[in-house]
């Protein structure tokens, strides 16, 4: 029977074994949501597709080790298109720890909160009125308080190259930290239109990319997620 609540797309990297709650956390969206889940899984730990309702239907997939996040959320994204599946709202989610920092998981649950359902509900309903990105509000890093310098660290030449193959133009260098929020499908098909993104994802590092040495074109990628939207004159709301 089809449901009669509104379709969304949740797409979930993974890369810890300990991955069920937030498998937990993503199912509660089915409270409002018809949820299409789909997982770039790197655990070497099987996703059990009868885990719960939202993961029995769920597109699981095994990326490279390569742009951290990025290039499971750009993946899957890609089959999203390449099935010709109907352009919804998109949550972007990953297992995030960041075992280098020593608030790891006070920040990862900081940007989950926008899977929350009723963070959901009210986010969908402004992607639904024409926003370009929901965020938490820790996610938000705004040019209202940051430098582009700051913002941008040495990424700039690459995030310039690349908006403008997109002939996107930014009107300020805000982003969403983290990559974990609500957007829509629909917004990204200019970047996949113009861009070969199983090349790109070929190019990302490998590994815990920490831009030690050198701006990486992961990290430069991370504000690109988010300017891609921003560079269509589509704002960031941050709750």
């Amino acid at each position: 029977m089809k449901s009669l609540k509104e379709k969304v797309y949740v797409i979930y990297h993974c890369f810890y074994q300990d991955f069920e709650a937030d498998l937990v956390t993503i199912a509660g969206l089915s409270e409002y949501f018809d949820v299409q889940l789909l997982i770039n899984n790197l655990s070497g730990k099987p996703i059990d597709k009868d885990f719960n309702e939202v993961t029995q239907k769920a597109l699981v997939f095994c990326l490279p080790n390569r742009g951290k996040d990025l290039s499971g959320k750009l993946y899957c994204l890609n089959v999203i298109y390449r099935l010709k599946l109907k352009d919804a709202p998109v949550l972007f989610l990953h297992d995030k720890k960041s075992p280098q920092a020593n608030n790891g998981r006070e920040w990862k649950e900081k940007l989950f909160r926008c899977a929350a359902p009723e963070f959901a509900k009210q986010a969908v309903g402004l992607i639904n009125k024409g926003m370009g990105i929901i965020c938490t509000n820790e996610a938000l890093m705004s040019s209202a308080n940051l430098s582009e310098k700051e913002l941008l660290l040495d990424h700039k030449e690459i995030i310039l190259k690349t908006l403008n193959q997109l002939n996107l133009r930014l009107n300020d260098y805000s982003f969403v930290g983290g990559t974990m929020f609500w957007s829509h499908t629909k917004y990204y098909r200019p970047l996949f239109e113009r861009i070969d993104i199983m090349d790109l994802i070929t190019h990302f590092e490998s590994g815990n990319v920490l831009d030690l040495e050198a701006a990486s074109l992961t990290h430069a990628w991370e504000r690109l997620l988010s300017y891609v939207i921003t560079g269509q004159q589509l704002k960031i709301t941050a709750l």
